[in-house]
């Protein structure tokens, strides 16, 4: 991977910015950066490098056969890699910070509200805005994010989503302008930068804010335990514990701690 933007300029001290026209997918990019950071031939930095795409091939999502569909050109579409030593706290919780983080910058670029749909969604009025993909490898940790910006969704072709929380919706369909991904990325990047200095493991603001936007927090939701399609029920959010553990009251008056597994609203 040779193509580098010299004109950004990384929050993160000397890391790259390698910018791609198009891609099969930038996490997978990230993954041969490490590669070749290992065998001495890669990046000098490796932490706090990213990889961006103006258009991904096969851009994919936490749940295995769902696929991050977006124009050419059109929307944020960046891994971030960080090392895993400078997380000091459960990893779990990295969506959900990532989430907190993107919609901080939101709000003050924009004044726009973003709710977070755990694990790894951001909405604007029940429409999805980003998502989130973190992974973990040996010592570093991907940071894959999506954000619609520039493309105009159309409401009719999304009806039967909606309710699931697929319906997507762009930055431009809620401002009526066009953005700059890159004004945007070096937004996140910098937040991204603050909160790892300042944030470590026992650190409980971030439950605060997340419960400040937690979508569907107090109310009724179908959850998916799991990652599959099965063991579906209802149940009351109540909650996001220390590691990142959605809790919810089952219709019982039981209480649910779910790790993995997808809500819907309804």
């Amino acid at each position: 991977m040779s193509l580098k933007n010299r004109n950004f300029k990384n929050p993160f001290n000397k890391a790259p910015l390698y910018y791609l026209k198009e891609t099969e997918s930038t996490m997978q990019d990230a993954l041969e950066l490490i590669a070749g950071f290992q065998k001495g031939d890669g990046p000098s930095v490796l932490h706090g490098a990213v990889v961006m795409a103006g258009y991904q091939r096969k851009g994919r999502g936490r749940i295995a056969g769902r696929r991050w569909y977006a124009a050419h050109g059109k929307n944020l579409l960046f891994t971030l890699v960080l090392q895993k030593e400078i997380i000091e706290f459960p990893y779990l919780r990295l969506p959900l910070i990532t989430g907190i983080i993107i919609a901080e910058v939101l709000e003050k670029k924009y004044a726009l509200s973003a709710a977070i749909k755990w694990p790894n969604d951001l909405l604007y009025n029940n429409r999805k805005l980003a998502g989130i993909l973190c992974e973990t490898h040996e010592r570093h940790i991907l940071v894959g994010v999506g954000v619609n910006c520039n493309e105009e969704f159309n409401c009719r072709n999304y009806k039967d989503t909606e309710k699931k929380g697929f319906f997507p919706v762009s930055l431009k369909d809620i401002l009526h302008r066009e953005i700059n991904p890159f004004n945007l990325l070096a937004d996140i990047l910098y937040e991204f930068k603050i909160y790892l200095r300042r944030h470590g493991s026992g650190d409980t603001a971030w439950n605060d804010q997340l419960k400040k936007r937690l979508a569907g927090i107090n109310r009724k939701v179908r959850v998916r335990m799991g990652t599959g399609e099965t063991g579906c029920i209802e149940a009351v959010i109540t909650g996001i514990d220390a590691e990142g553990v959605l809790i919810l009251r089952d219709m019982e008056g039981g209480t649910v701690k779910l790790v993995s597994g997808e809500i819907e609203l309804i």
